[in-house]
Parts: structure tokens; C-alpha cells; sequence
């Protein structure tokens, strides 16, 4: 498996998903921490540090959850005219947002354990309609 649940906010990945993003990305977007090796392959937390503030505030919905906000539809400012490869936001840390040339890496190597939403979905109507999300590789 490419992709281990952990956390959401600090992905598990292996050592070739480590190798696509690290080609993509310097250490100062992204930082790697090794967490073992299972099965004969390496695992990293993948801890992204490139937060950007690019949400647009009136047209994105947010829910509160234990006392923070969690982002439930997300629209980008109109002045965002380039998507990074990888990047956080300061509204939500807990949600990793990437661009379509990560996904064209992650399907290309047939990635495991994975799966892209795109911004603008609501996701907790997805989850409350037991909807699953279109993955990449399971």
C-alpha cells in the first residue's frame, strides 16, 4: 500500500510516493518522517509545511467541530492562478489539497490506498450518504 491511514494531516506513504513528491517539492513544502519499514517497504509520515492562504472565505462553507472549523466546500480566491503541487491551508490543517499534476503522478504509478475529492464537493454530504469517493488504485 502506498497511502496508510494515520492521519490525514501527516499522511503515511511509502518510499516511492516519498520519491515522486520529494522530486516535485523542496524541503521547504514538504518534510519527510520515517515511521518503519513493513513488508520490505519504508514508510514515511508526510508532514506538508507549504500553508497558503487561498480560500475564498464567502464562498467556501465550513462546519464546526470540536470547537474548530473544519472545511465542508472549498472555493479558491479568484487570484490564485497557480495550484502548487502540494499545499495546506491555515483555515483547515488537518485537509491537504494538491494539483492535477500530482494526480497524474500518483495514478500513473497506480498508487494504493488513496483517494482525490475535489475541492468543491460537499464532503459531508458524501459521507452522510455513505457515497464513496473515486479513488486511485483502492
Amino acid at each position: 500500500c502506498d497511502f496508510v491511514s494515520w492521519m490525514s494531516c501527516a499522511p503515511v506513504v511509502s518510499e516511492r510516493i516519498k520519491v515522486i513528491v520529494s522530486n516535485n517539492c523542496s524541503e521547504s513544502e514538504v518534510e519527510f518522517l520515517p515511521m518503519g519499514v513493513i513488508r520490505n517497504t519504508e514508510y514515511f509520515a508526510m508532514n506538508v509545511i507549504n500553508i497558503i492562504d487561498v480560500i475564498d472565505m464567502d464562498s467556501s462553507e465550513f462546519i464546526a467541530m470540536d470547537g474548530t472549523s473544519v472545511l465542508r466546500k472549498v472555493k479558491f480566491l479568484s487570484t490564485m492562478n497557480e495550484v502548487p503541487y502540494l499545499f495546506k491551508v491555515p483555515q483547515d490543517s488537518g485537509a491537504i489539497f494538491v494539483n492535477e499534476v500530482f494526480v497524474a503522478d500518483i495514478s500513473q504509478v497506480k498508487a494504493t490506498g488513496v483517494c482525490f475529492i475535489a475541492p468543491d464537493t460537499d464532503v459531508l454530504k458524501m459521507i452522510l450518504s455513505g457515497a464513496s469517493s473515486k479513488g486511485v488504485g483502492g
